[in-house]
């Protein structure tokens, strides 16, 4: 929270902003930092582009701002930011041959949607359960260098609409083909491991 005053929000003093995240990183030491906006900065027009290369430079930690501003759902701000996380960090050229078994990542998952009573857990296994092996599970269960190994995966499944942005840009990146939907009950996990499997043979959607 940037914690500006009216005065500064007013005049747009960028430089207490960029002075206290570069002081808040050098405390915490992240792997990365990410800048969202609400209504007021949406309305000052603040330049969160401007701000990451300058905190970036600063610091040395990869930084990049989503373009929210607190008028729209979560799905927006967190699917940007997955999308962000996959555009940044994950390296082009590391696409895998096709073993015995298949690779899937499983994108969307975040305590909005799924809680924290087990159900990330049982998402990560589910692929698992049906001969094949989950590189990365976005965005709980699995830290930054798993997410980096996105393009390893055969296919993406998409467990809610937060990681349908992050699944079309790891298709841009990787011709990774994705699935949507989320394996609840047997049939319907049944189906959505048929569905990996032919989107991984055919390469579409």
């Amino acid at each position: 929270i940037s914690a500006l005053s009216e005065l500064e929000a007013v005049m747009g003093d960028d430089d207490k902003l960029v002075r206290d995240i570069v002081d808040a990183a050098r405390n915490l030491h992240p792997r990365f930092i990410c800048l969202g906006g609400t209504p007021i900065p949406m309305m000052m027009g603040t330049d969160f582009k401007g701000l990451a290369r300058m905190i970036e430079k600063e610091t040395g930690i990869p930084t990049f701002g989503i373009a929210t501003n607190g008028m729209h759902s979560y799905v927006r701000g967190a699917g940007e930011a997955l999308r962000r996380i996959g555009k940044r960090f994950c390296p082009p050229g590391i696409k895998t041959d096709r073993p015995a078994a298949l690779k899937v990542n499983i994108l969307g998952v975040t305590p909005l949607d799924f809680s924290l009573t087990g159900n990330a857990a049982r998402l990560r296994d589910f692929p698992g359960s049906h001969g094949m092996e989950t590189v990365g599970c976005w965005a709980m269960e699995s830290g930054l260098d798993e997410l980096r190994l996105a393009g390893l995966a055969h296919v993406n499944l998409v467990v809610s609409a937060v990681g349908l942005p992050a699944a079309i840009e790891l298709k841009e990146m990787y011709g990774t083909p994705y699935v949507v939907g989320t394996p609840v009950g047997g049939s319907t996990s049944r189906r959505l491991a048929d569905c990996i499997r032919q989107a991984a043979r055919t390469g579409e959607n």
